[in-house]
């Protein structure tokens, strides 16, 4: 694929770009052992699509120089939603700061607390049945491991509570016979307005003026009770 004096080359493996003026090529992404046949440059960006039959990522070329992101494409994020929408980098909102190929950190606001998660996980739609061999897990919400099923790809987790998670994504070592981390992404979901600190520091203030309200309307109600008192005993 070609973009201006640039020349994408996409291998089995790997992605690469040759200038074609200086007549060099850069090493800019490795893809693990995902095949890839798909390949388009975005004008105007110049960014460059790469896909699959069940992944797909984003290179930005403008970065220049070798992309130090690496990329496992078994362990590729393909889509994110939260409530149901489809979370995009460069949104007005910043949940994805980057492709989800290389995110790390999903940052979301309170009411957005359902979630879920496609996973390229290697196997092609074409063989159903065949075991993945990998598994995930959200700290905070799974006790044990969950297998990835290689028909239903999407995992979800409706309703979750604000605070902070980390989803894990691993792969079974047989030899060790455990499971090993391949992938983390932290995940944070903002507290509701009512837990927020400025507003237990408003409520905080509420109550101390109440009370303070209320001292001085019991002082004011006994000064009047004594005076009372006081002019009974002088007309007497």
């Amino acid at each position: 694929a070609a973009w201006g004096r640039k020349l994408w080359i996409l291998t089995e493996h790997s992605l690469g770009m040759a200038d074609t003026k200086t007549v060099s090529v850069t090493h800019c992404l490795d893809l693990g052992d995902q095949g890839n046949s798909s390949i388009a440059v975005q004008p105007p960006t110049g960014n460059v699509w790469i896909g699959e039959i069940d992944y797909g990522l984003v290179y930005r070329s403008k970065t220049g120089g070798e992309n130090s992101l690496p990329v496992n494409a078994n362990t590729i994020l393909t889509e994110v939603y939260a409530n149901d929408k489809l979370l995009m980098p460069g949104d007005s909102d910043g949940s994805v700061a980057e492709d989800l190929a290389f995110i790390n950190y999903i940052k979301l606001k309170a009411e957005e607390n359902s979630l879920a998660f496609r996973l390229s996980t290697g196997i092609p739609y074409s063989q159903p049945g065949i075991e993945t061999g990998y598994y995930y897990r959200l700290k905070g919400v799974d006790k044990e491991w969950k297998a990835v099923s290689p028909d239903n790809r999407l995992i979800s987790y409706p309703y979750l509570k604000w605070g902070s998670y980390e989803l894990q994504i691993g792969y079974y070592d047989k030899g060790n016979r455990t499971i090993k981390i391949k992938r983390t992404i932290d995940i944070k979901i903002a507290a509701p307005w009512y837990q927020t600190w400025w507003f237990r520091l408003m409520l905080a203030l509420v109550v101390t003026y109440i009370i303070f309200q209320l001292y001085n309307h019991y002082r004011l109600r006994n000064n009047l009770r004594m005076a009372e008192e006081d002019r009974k005993k002088t007309l007497e």
